[in-house]
């Protein structure tokens, strides 16, 4: 009986134990990482060092890099044409002048004249025809004010080349008197007329005005066109070519004789 209590006793005693142990509580969590440590030593006061903060890096889903789209995007403005102008008339260098007179150009930015104009063609022998064609070519689209300000920058640099000596002079002055004839203006009308009187130009450069005089209808060029017939037919015959510009220069008089009589 005895050995039977002692028994159930032990069996009791053992129920107890592991009902103890399946109801205890779970460990508590690991605490976080503080945000600084505390260190003591002997005799000193603790110490905050500060640990190493964690680093995460996020993507958005609309910029996944997996997907090689960026994760950010800068806009960033080309410099208006006009802007551009007024970097390569800082810079000085010819190349770039002539690229922004054609972005200007082709951009329609008639605001660009001012900036044209303050431009002296010896300073820039090599970009002055683009300068020159420019202006005009912004002139046909700008309006009444515009254009003759452009008629007067081209009709002061028709003044200027034609004083000047140089290969690149005379070639500037005849680019300004395609340019003067394309603005269609009555100041340079009256430019080249001006010119016509003066009996400087070499006749090719003479005839050529004839020409463009007759093309724009001016009946105000009329008696300058009739001064330059007789004078060239006053001229005593020539050989080779030049008896041929002789000859074209009469024949283009005549012309213009013609068509600006019926012009008005």
């Amino acid at each position: 009986m005895k050995a039977r209590t002692a028994i159930g006793g032990a069996v009791l005693a053992v129920g107890v134990l592991v009902g103890s142990w399946l109801r205890a509580p779970e460990r508590p969590a690991q605490p976080a990482q503080p945000a600084f440590s505390i260190e003591t030593a002997a005799g000193q006061a603790p110490v905050a060092r500060p640990t190493a903060p964690r680093l995460e890096v996020t993507t958005s889903p609309a910029h996944d890099l997996a997907d090689g789209a960026p994760a950010a995007a800068l806009s960033i403005e080309p410099p208006s044409p006009v802007h551009a102008l007024t970097r390569a008339l800082a810079t000085g260098d010819d190349h770039d002048l002539v690229q922004a007179v054609e972005a200007v150009v082709d951009a329609h930015a008639v605001d660009a004249l001012p900036a044209l104009s303050s431009i002296e063609l010896r300073n820039a022998p090599h970009s002055a025809p683009a300068v020159i064609e420019g202006i005009a070519a912004l002139a046909r689209e700008a309006g009444p004010r515009e254009r003759r300000e452009a008629a007067s920058t081209l009709s002061r640099w028709f003044r200027q080349e034609r004083g000047r000596e140089g290969i690149d002079a005379a070639g500037n002055t005849t680019t300004l008197i395609d340019a003067l004839a394309e603005t269609g203006h009555r100041e340079a009308v009256d430019a080249l007329v001006t010119a016509l009187d003066e009996h400087a130009l070499p006749l090719n450069n003479e005839t050529l005005i004839v020409q463009r005089l007759a093309e724009l209808r001016q009946v105000t060029g009329k008696p300058a066109v009739a001064r330059f017939l007789a004078r060239v037919a006053a001229m005593p015959r020539a050989e080779g070519v030049d008896e041929e510009l002789r000859n074209e220069a009469m024949t283009a008089a005549r012309d213009a004789l013609e068509r600006l009589g019926s012009g008005g």
